[in-house]
């Protein structure tokens, strides 16, 4: 009896426990765009550049690679970019950043002759300045469509040798481009653009030397995720936002938390949903961000399982066009006390909590000192308050 107990044990653990895999990948696109020669490129040519030149104008480098060997679903423990600095106009430090591209871009013919340091004339598609494919499309704003957080910085100073790049957020984005390979554009490669003399001459693709053209070390695990996420949608509707997503199995499912955010970087949760726990069925969610106003919205939703561990799905953007009345309610979540902290913050006016169902579940007239929800159950409420002119306006809040 023991030995067979053991036996399954052992099977047990051999069942969830998941292999590491690294693989190592070679650029498979890369450029350099100019700041001062806003037609130029560099599409086959032997380097690439990033920083101020010693004329006080700007190199931006790109690089993309090809994730289509690593399996769908995996899951990415680590990643590190590897470029080899060939040049420098001094052997100082230049703190150097990459952050993750937006837009598709391209990697012409063009050629640059001797240094490449002034690029040359663009070929159809390569990406300049100005142009994320030359003679098709250009660059939302000149100098590249990037997130503005940085992805990771390392200091890079003498030449002949390789510099790293790796971070939690470089994590992130090989991740987001495993699960979704349409928004796997790159990213840029910005040096220090405050200070003259300051950029760096990399190995790109093209080099003879196959130990330094650029690299990306990715290691991932194939383990099956806690829930299959099949779809994700926001939408506008007459009250604000509507998100819904779709799940084909969900393995000890806690719950969903959705984030919202203005810029696309900075997120704060505006509500959760209980999740199903184990299912092996298809579960629809919907979820109401009311009260937002017009402009561009971003939404992500964070998955925990019931031991606090979570993964993030892909980020959705919506954009909203009715200029709806805003409720800022703080805080959110809430636990003891709900304070607005908008012109809505008015002595008197009518206000109901509701739930998720429609049932009003505390009413009554707004106090600025706030409404106490202390005896309200964890989950997602709805405040709706009616201002002096007969306007009702709704905020959302979670409960913990």
């Amino acid at each position: 009896m023991n030995k067979l107990y053991l036996f399954v044990v052992l099977c047990m653990l051999s069942l969830n426990t998941h292999a590491q895999t690294t693989v190592v990948l070679n650029a498979t696109a890369d450029n350099t765009i100019y700041e001062e020669n806003t037609a130029n490129s560099n599409g086959v040519g032997q380097n690439v550049f990033a920083g101020l030149t010693n004329n006080n104008t700007k190199r931006r480098a790109l690089v993309k690679f090809d994730l289509s060997t690593i399996p769908p679903g995996s899951l990415v423990t680590s990643a590190t970019l590897t470029l080899f600095c060939n040049k420098a106009n001094s052997t100082t430090g230049q703190a150097t950043s990459i952050h993750k591209l937006s837009a598709a871009w391209g990697e012409g013919t063009s050629d640059a002759a001797a240094n490449e340091g002034g690029g040359t004339a663009a070929t159809a598609n390569d990406a300049t300045w100005v142009s994320r494919l030359h003679l098709t499309s250009s660059w939302a704003l000149p100098g590249g469509d990037f997130v503005a957080a940085t992805s990771a910085t390392t200091s890079v100073g003498a030449a002949s040798s390789a510099y790293t790049w790796s971070s939690a957020t470089v994590n992130a984005d090989v991740q987001s481009w495993v699960s979704d390979p349409s928004t796997n554009f790159g990213w840029i490669v910005i040096g220090n653009e405050s200070t003259t003399a300051s950029a760096k001459r990399f190995a790109s693709r093209q080099i003879a030397t196959a130990a330094q053209r650029p690299s990306l070390s990715v290691t991932y695990t194939t383990a099956p995720l806690p829930v299959v996420l099949t779809s994700f949608t926001a939408k506008e509707v007459s009250t604000g936002t509507l998100l819904t997503w779709q799940t084909t199995q969900e393995l000890n499912n806690e719950l969903f938390i959705v984030e919202h955010s203005v810029d696309g970087t900075n997120f704060q949760p505006v509500g959760k949903i209980k999740g199903n726990g184990n299912s092996s069925v298809v579960s629809n969610y919907q979820f109401r961000h009311e009260g937002v106003i017009a402009g561009r919205h971003f939404y992500r939703l964070v998955q925990v399982d019931i031991s606090g561990k979570t993964q993030f799905s892909l980020t959705r953007t919506v954009q909203i066009t009715k200029q709806s009345l805003t409720m800022l309610i703080n805080p959110n979540p809430v636990q003891d006390k709900i304070v607005l902290t908008s012109f809505l913050n008015e002595q008197g006016s009518p206000y109901k909590i509701v739930n998720t169902a429609g049932a009003i579940l505390v009413a009554g007239n707004f106090n600025p000192a706030g409404i106490d929800v202390k005896t309200l159950s964890p989950g997602t409420y709805y405040l709706r308050l009616t201002k002096k002119d007969g306007h009702t306006v709704t905020g959302i809040f979670y409960k913990n």
